[in-house]
């Protein structure tokens, strides 16, 4: 799976909305697990902080979970899913 950079305009909503439309898409699957908060970091070009700002509110959202040591994304039926606007 391949992250794209993300642009200086908004860059945690940019990771919010890449993330959710890859669930939506069902290029990440329900039970996929992320890579780590370091190497999305990595692959999008910004700080580890960054993206685990944007984890928190897809974690809120309901479009992740974290077990463990991990973030996945939900085995929710996307029709259930919250729709709200972050």
């Amino acid at each position: 799976m391949k992250f794209d950079r993300i642009s200086k305009t908004s860059i945690v909503e940019g990771i919010i909305e890449q993330i959710k439309s890859m669930i939506i898409g069902n290029t990440l699957k329900p039970g996929a697990q992320l890579p780590s908060e370091e190497k999305l970091a990595e692959q999008m070009g910004v700080g580890r902080g960054t993206i685990r700002e944007a984890l928190k509110v897809l974690i809120y959202a309901g479009f992740l979970i974290r077990k463990n040591k991990g973030t996945f994304v939900t085995s929710m039926p996307i029709a259930s899913l919250p729709v709200r606007d972050f």
